[in-house]
């Protein structure tokens, strides 16, 4: 959380931790994937089994459709979305990725009202405060519905942004997100606060 001043961003505080009964779960998670195993892409697998027609909506597009421009180089056209105008000379060189599975990674998500459209200011933010991305919803969600924010990551936030990756992103965050539920106690949940119930409660000491 933080306010918009003349010299930038200045943090003032960060929204709610998740419940415990989530962190646990996440924990377990994790052990799992260190070990290697990781279902959420078995799951992705099967709603493409399930449903054939989600194959060319929700597929993953190709490392030669992943590209990451050099910050300081801005998109040539704003009226197109796609980047075969640009120059891609100006492409930052990575080591190419021997698997098209997604890479989950875990850390602080910065959620504001704003789109982030500007690689140096992505840069910058990402440094000072440690963010893995950049989010809309769940600031005005988090500090009254106990929850954990879990995001597909679909552009990287530049003047380059476009919506060609995002259905590969949700179904990612989906099926993540499923397999997260997985490792969630109904015991520890029958006896966690529901979100109603907070909601009822927030809005009562507003009130």
């Amino acid at each position: 959380m933080g306010k918009a001043t003349v010299s930038g961003f200045e943090r003032t505080g960060t929204l709610n931790r998740p419940p415990n009964v989530l962190m646990t779960a996440l924990t377990k998670l994790k052990a799992q994937h260190i070990l290697g195993v990781m279902k959420f892409t078995d799951h992705m697998a099967e709603l493409h089994k399930k449903f054939p027609r989600t194959r060319a909506n929700f597929k993953h597009l190709g490392i030669n459709r992943d590209n990451l421009f050099e910050a300081e180089y801005s998109h040539i056209n704003p009226t197109v979305e796609n980047c075969e105008a640009c120059d891609h000379s100006c492409l930052v060189q990575r080591n190419d990725r021997h698997m098209d599975e997604p890479r989950v990674h875990y850390g602080t998500i910065a959620s504001g009202n704003q789109v982030i459209k500007h690689a140096l200011i992505r840069d910058r933010l990402g440094s000072e405060h440690k963010a893995l991305c950049f989010e809309m919803e769940a600031a005005g969600l988090m500090n009254n519905f106990p929850c954990i924010v879990v995001r597909g990551i679909s552009d990287y936030s530049d003047s380059h942004k476009n919506k060609e990756w995002q259905p590969f992103a949700a179904l990612t965050a989906a099926a993540y997100t499923k397999e997260l539920l997985s490792f969630v106690i109904p015991s520890q949940v029958a006896d966690t606060r529901k979100a109603s119930q907070i909601l009822t409660s927030s809005q009562s000491t507003m009130g």
